[in-house]
């Protein structure tokens, strides 16, 4: 059995929890944070302790741990909690939840929802986040510390550098290359290479003029 530490104690660290608790060969044992969000901190069914003091109440050479961290500062935050862990002596976990993972290599604290499908021979990097109805390409690479949110896609042999987040519906072509830290917002589609700190961000539909009310009134009409 192996007894897990969540590193975080929001919403991210909720939903992981929900799939960790499913695994037949994980415990949960307790979560952790930052002693300056412990007044945030959601409640959770086991303690929940700084981090700072982390070694004070429990060995980390004898667990496991998962950073359930979101994609601040193009995901550093979690990349840098992640080596911290390391230089501790815990162990890596991946809380992999989709179950159609055929000859893809996954690296470590890696979270995969359900719904997200990684074609043979893709490459998923460490510390990488694929959202429910993200699509990996055949033999496309997915960077260090990324974020897919869902429903994006990367085509086939696409290349997604280290740092980047992809929105909800975002989209990459095949066979081009992402430099690290771009961000691709929602609905947004790139079909060329893109150099590293790029961003692309789809318009939001409009506001219609009319509201509900009128709306409805005029549709009758047609």
């Amino acid at each position: 059995m192996k007894k897990l530490v969540v590193f975080g104690a929001g919403k991210i660290a909720q939903i992981v929890s929900s799939y960790f608790s499913r695994m037949p060969d994980v415990e949960i044992v307790a979560y952790t944070c930052d002693a300056s969000h412990m007044s945030t901190a959601l409640r959770f069914a086991n303690p929940i302790y700084p981090y700072e003091e982390i070694a004070d109440h429990l060995e980390p050479r004898k667990h496991h741990i998962f950073i359930a961290l979101g994609y601040q500062e193009a995901n550093t935050v979690r990349a840098q909690r992640l080596f911290s862990a390391f230089d501790l002596g815990f162990k890596p976990i991946n809380c992999i939840a989709a179950s159609n993972l055929i000859d893809v290599n996954v690296g470590i604290n890696c979270f995969v929802a359900p719904g997200a499908v990684c074609q043979p021979h893709s490459t998923i990097g460490d510390n990488a986040f694929l959202w429910d109805q993200a699509l990996v390409g055949h033999h496309a690479r997915v960077g260090d510390h990324a974020w897919l949110s869902g429903g994006c896609s990367i085509g086939g042999g696409a290349t997604l550098g280290s740092h980047c987040f992809l929105g909800l519906n975002a989209i990459v072509s095949p066979q081009i290359t992402i430099g690290e830290r771009t961000i691709i917002g929602a609905g947004a589609m790139v079909t060329k290479d893109a150099t590293s700190d790029s961003v692309f961000i789809e318009p939001a539909t409009a506001k219609h003029r009319l509201n509900c009310a009128q709306f409805l009134r005029f549709t009758k009409t047609l």
